[in-house]
């Protein structure tokens, strides 16, 4: 998982951003939130609709297995719904993800923003980040460091990265979204066109949308667990789930920590607190997910670590629909380079 800043040899202090758009949701369990910037159309599509999910591992059978603890079938709900996005069975998905807060570096501060537009199926994947720091006093190294724009486009069994001018990424403070400003400002990236298939991508590396691994024992905190079956205005059924991550444990797992050191490019890093609310369709597949989290530790590079911590929330909206998982408009921006 890839955290939204990309950290560098000072210290970082992240909160959350006072935003309307971001602070002022009226969340309720178990409903997708209405005023984050989303990019996707068919987020309230079950998958069944539109997919074969025969061979998925079910949630419902999970949910309504008797011989399991509440904790334990949250525990399979979250690990199955990374199982099933890197399933050779599955035809395709998307998701759109955004995330938001505040640094601090040094004496300097500004708000950040990151965005991911990823869609894939059992052909080709298209993979857009994009992070740009707004209402900020950054100096022009700072700024280098918390911005930047690239899509990786796997097709025809080669993956192209492609890197963006980041004077051409734009925020608009209506909707709340990053795009670029034309597509003139894209170029060849490092590797570009070497042989890549997508099947590299389907492992628990690419699902997993937070540091916290699903089979470590105690990793959720009973006292704080909810489960409720929920339906759509359509009459589709899914599991909404929230809980707290027991740090402890987390710390405890080599893995965890393993990953939030090589997330965040640093070295005795923690979590300190993990909140997750996640929505499940029936047969296993995510609707929305959405965590709140900080950690501390020593971020930097080289043999320069200074003292860090991050305070941020993430939302991710799915779609399982083709209309959404359109590659076109990257597909165009391949063909202009490759003319």
């Amino acid at each position: 998982m890839k955290k939204f800043l990309p950290f560098i040899a000072v210290v970082l202090v992240i909160g959350l951003v006072s935003f309307c758009f971001a602070g002022c949701v009226d969340h309720i369990e178990g409903d997708l939130p209405e005023d984050i910037p989303n990019l996707l159309q068919d987020t309230d599509v079950c998958p069944d609709d539109v997919l074969d999910t025969s061979s998925l591992i079910s949630a419902k059978e999970i949910y309504e297995n008797s011989a399991l603890s509440d904790v334990e079938k949250a525990m399979q709900m979250m690990s199955a719904t990374e199982q099933n996005e890197m399933s050779t069975s599955l035809a395709r998905f998307n998701y759109f993800q955004y995330k938001i807060g505040t640094s601090t570096i040094g004496d300097k501060s500004g708000t950040l923003i990151y965005q991911r537009l990823r869609k894939q199926n059992q052909q080709d994947k298209d993979d857009m980040t994009l992070k740009l720091p707004i209402n900020h006093n950054f100096g022009s190294f700072e700024t280098s460091f918390v911005t930047s724009a690239m899509i990786r486009l796997l097709t025809d069994n080669k993956i192209y990265r492609i890197s963006g001018k980041t004077d051409n990424l734009v925020y608009n403070e209506e909707t709340g979204l990053l795009s670029m400003a034309n597509n003139d400002g894209w170029s060849k990236g490092k590797n570009f066109g070497d042989e890549e298939f997508v099947a590299s991508s389907q492992n628990l590396e690419e699902t997993k949308k937070t540091v916290a691994f699903w089979d470590t024992e105690g990793i959720i905190k009973a006292d704080t667990l909810k489960i409720e079956v929920k339906q759509n205005e359509s009459g589709k059924t899914y599991y909404a789930l929230s809980f707290e991550v027991d740090v402890d444990v987390a710390n405890a797992d080599q893995r965890t920590t393993d990953k939030l050191n090589q997330d965040n490019g640093g070295k005795n890093m923690t979590v300190n607190k993990l909140v997750v609310k996640a929505q499940i369709w029936e047969c296993g597949l995510m609707r929305y997910y959405e965590t709140e989290e900080t950690w501390s530790g020593e971020i930097g590079a080289a043999f320069i670590y200074y003292n860090g911590s991050a305070d941020s929330t993430s939302y991710t909206f799915y779609s399982y629909t083709e209309k959404d998982n359109d590659m076109s408009a990257s597909k165009a921006i391949l063909a202009n380079l490759l003319k």
